[in-house]
């Protein structure tokens, strides 16, 4: 199972992902083992779905990615994630 998930990072910030462990790289993350990440103090996961492939996973990163920052913000505010 992969993961595409989304990052806050202090609080005005988006950072979109894929992983196949989520807690780890959420931890990866939070200890500045990403370079994106590394200079925030805050980094909070705002939005997660699965999906069952790397392939699919990717697909949907890259679309999340094209996405304006209110167009993010509001999937980062659905009540069902994280």
């Amino acid at each position: 199972m992969w993961y595409v998930y989304m990052l806050v990072c202090d609080e005005k910030h988006f950072y979109v992902g894929t992983t196949d462990n989520l807690e780890k790289r959420l931890k990866e993350h939070r200890e500045g083992h990403s370079y994106f990440t590394k200079g925030y103090k805050n980094i909070e996961l705002a939005y997660q779905e699965w999906h069952p492939t790397k392939l699919s996973a990717e697909k949907r990163e890259k679309q999340l990615n094209k996405l304006g920052g209110a167009e993010k913000n509001k999937l980062a505010n659905k009540r069902e994630n994280p």
